[in-house]
């Protein structure tokens, strides 16, 4: 079956692929999803975080040692949790793979009936409560807090701030996703946050090898999550795809602030270099193309009609178009000439 995804296409049947991350540019700013989602926009893009990326995989290597003899990892009884162990299913793979999340129903999607979105993406982990049978969702983070004020120790890491809001979202969404995949959740949720340590270290260059080493602390932490909005939002999402006209910026959308300042900045160029008879002579000049192409059409019916023989009773018709396109030439050449004399007069 051909997938639908990418840019919206409101005539084509298929369900479209919406991920987690696009839900949320969508709750961050509705105008910004309906640019990107709806007409294509490609915003300015970040390099990937690497050093992110290879946490990730190593923390998913570590549970995955007790995946297999399905204990607790040594971290999960530290932190009171010797009652879960890594969840063993024979889709997992597939659940991590965020990219391609919607190639098949075995990967980490749920088809949302109402508005025909296939919406999914890719989990980091799965914890099972071996006494209940329940699931919990498991994220893992990496950072390196107070690196900008380098002689200050950091703060305990904790999911308050604006940006941490949706990581708690994320936990709510993927639980919205695993019950609708018709599995046990349990609301309660976990964040693996590993800190890279700076305070207090003097280097990470090995003395004896080619090597470097930065120490991490990890934290477990608790979240109680509500996927009840879930829903909503997608209906919302549904919405918007199909306005044709672009929604509202949020007030503190960092995109709209950027083009807004771009703009300002142009139209103050422009008028310290003139502006009013720079655009009089961009005006001018699209006129006269435009004239150009009149004249062009007008030489073109000529030649037709000198290669074909015309009944005498389309004469009158002939003659009436050909009056036309020149009298259409003629007035786009003196409105391009009356521009520029208005401007030079104003000036």
């Amino acid at each position: 079956m051909p997938r639908h995804r990418g840019t919206f296409k409101p005539s084509r049947p298929e369900p479209y692929e919406l991920s987690r991350g696009r839900v949320e540019d969508f709750i961050q700013c509705p105008a910004c999803f309906w640019l990107d989602r709806v007409k294509g926009v490609k915003f300015p893009s970040i390099p990937g975080f690497n050093i992110n990326s290879a946490t990730d995989l190593l923390l998913k290597r570590d549970f995955n040692r007790y995946r297999e003899s399905q204990s607790p990892h040594p971290f999960m009884i530290r932190n009171g949790l010797k009652h879960l162990v890594p969840f063993a299913h024979e889709d997992l793979e597939r659940w991590v793979n965020a990219l391609h999340f919607g190639a098949s129903l075995n990967h980490f999607n749920t088809l949302h009936e109402e508005t025909n979105i296939l919406f999914g993406g890719g989990i980091d982990d799965v914890w099972q409560n071996v006494e209940t049978g329940e699931l919990h969702i498991v994220d893992y983070k990496s950072t390196s807090q107070g690196v900008m004020s380098p002689k200050k120790e950091p703060r305990k890491i904790n999911l308050e701030g604006r940006w941490k809001q949706a990581y708690k979202r994320q936990i709510e969404m993927y639980q919205w996703i695993l019950r609708r995949k018709g599995f046990p959740v349990n609301d309660t949720g976990y964040f693996v946050y590993v800190d890279g340590q700076h305070y207090g270290v003097d280097g990470m260059l090995d003395d004896t090898e080619n090597q470097a080493n930065m120490g991490f602390t990890a934290t477990l932490l608790t979240y109680r999550g509500d996927d009840s909005w879930v829903g909503d939002v997608l209906e919302s999402i549904r919405t918007v795809l199909y306005q044709n006209q672009c929604p509202d910026h949020q007030a503190d959308c960092e995109h709209a602030r950027f083009v807004d300042g771009v703009t300002e900045a142009m139209a103050e160029t422009i008028v310290m270099n003139g502006g009013n008879q720079q655009m009089a002579k961009f005006i001018s000049n699209d006129l006269k193309e435009a004239a150009d192409r009149v004249a062009e059409a007008c030489q073109k019916l000529q030649q037709s009609l000198s290669k074909r023989a015309y009944p005498e009773s389309d004469s009158e018709l002939i003659d009436f178009l050909r009056v036309q396109l020149q009298g259409g030439e003629d007035q786009l050449r003196s409105i391009a000439e009356d521009v520029l004399t208005r401007d030079s007069e104003n000036d």
